[in-house]
């Protein structure tokens, strides 16, 4: 009889148990809507998730919207949580910082360079925190002054973004105050490390404080442990463990290997370590090391099968695989500027020479009466 009674208290309270486990949250909906103000045609978006992207050449897209006539667009997410994004495609390239429950509206007028015109909604302050911010430190704005204001403009407008981090540190979430102290931090190593030899292209002189940008090196190292979603900042840490690898005492192999211990040693996350680490694999598979970085995407792969990385960069390498230095080339089909067809087949026996560039890129604009001399030779 005990035993009975010792059963049905175990199975009314298991009953219970079941009866009072509270239903799952369903993720909180975020939207964001607006208007290109410029716009006379229907235009795509593209959404991309920048917090877990490799690379820009592996982008994750969320969703996709096509704009009215004029310029007016809706978008709704399901985020489970803080999301750095991007709004990409025929208008702008925006990005985001957006959190779950977030309503945003804003208005552009296409030009990124200038900041939006209205933000209004739930989360829209954060918005036009960041476009401020970005008017602070921005590279586009500190490349209008010439050699002799840049640093006096440098160091008074890093005071106000420092002075700005401090008066809205009680205003916004923890997350968002991670994300914004992460642009800062972006921002001061960008112009202290980087900078410089973005002006070079445009013949302007900038000394190196070797010291200031070993220190914000060092910060910026320091912060990403805290996991922030913030693209830019990881990609300084790639690019500054870079730094630490390329010695031409070293191997390709032995330059792989280095860098793959020192994003190891920062401890992270499995997700955001195999985010750099495909970042760097990256680097050299793109610059045609496919035989050295082979074992590194496989092992990825192997390691973390359930995580997409391994597998998109195995995917590139066989589609590389098949352009490497000695390999037939693909019978691609061009145009001439007469809009007349032809294909690679019918230069066969002859030098084709392929050079690829962009109208905003400093080294292919200077390379273009070089490339003009080999036309003619």
């Amino acid at each position: 009889m005990m035993n009975k009674l010792v059963n049905l208290s175990l199975l009314t309270l298991s009953i219970l148990l079941i009866a009072c486990k509270p239903e799952p949250k369903e993720p909180l909906k975020t939207f964001i809507s607006g208007k290109y103000v410029d716009q006379k045609k229907p235009g795509t978006i593209y959404i991309k998730d920048l917090s877990s992207e490799m690379e820009f050449h592996f982008p994750i897209y969320l969703d996709s919207v096509v704009t009215n006539d004029s310029g007016e667009f809706f978008i709704e997410l399901h985020l489970d949580k803080p999301t750095e994004i991007a709004l990409d495609g025929d208008l702008e390239y925006l990005k985001l910082f957006v959190e779950p429950g977030d309503s945003i509206y804003f208005e552009s007028d296409s030009d990124y360079r200038t900041m939006l015109a209205l933000a209004t909604g739930k989360g829209a302050e954060k918005v036009l925190l960041l476009d401020q911010a970005d008017t602070m430190l921005g590279f586009l704005k500190l490349r209008t002054y010439d050699s002799t204001e840049m640093n006096t403009q440098y160091t008074t407008r890093e005071a106000a973004f420092s002075k700005l981090l401090n008066e809205v540190k009680n205003d916004f979430s923890p997350e968002f105050m991670e994300y914004l102290t992460a642009e800062y931090l972006y921002q001061k190593h960008y112009y202290l490390s980087v900078f410089h030899l973005y002006m070079q292209m445009s013949n302007m002189n900038l000394p190196l404080d070797t010291a200031a940008a070993d220190k914000a090196t060092d910060t910026i190292m320091e912060y990403i442990k805290t996991e922030v979603p913030h693209s830019n900042l990881k990609r300084a840490i790639f690019s500054s463990i870079l730094k630490e690898v390329n010695f031409d005492s070293l191997s390709v192999s032995e330059r792989i290997s280095l860098y793959q211990q020192k994003v190891l040693d920062l401890g992270l996350s499995d997700s955001l370590t195999n985010q750099l680490l495909g970042t760097g694999y990256f680097f050299y598979q793109r610059r045609g090391e496919l035989d050295a970085v082979e074992p590194y995407i496989a092992d990825m792969q192997k390691n973390f099968p359930t995580m997409s990385y391994g597998a998109d960069l195995m995917a590139d390498f066989k589609e590389r695989k098949r352009f490497e230095k000695g390999a037939m080339a693909p019978n691609i089909t061009a145009t001439y500027p007469d809009s007349s067809a032809f294909q690679l087949s019918d230069l066969l026996g002859k030098v084709v020479y392929i050079d690829v560039w962009a109208t905003w890129c400093g080294p292919c604009i200077q390379e273009i009466p070089h490339a003009e001399k080999i036309q003619k030779e």
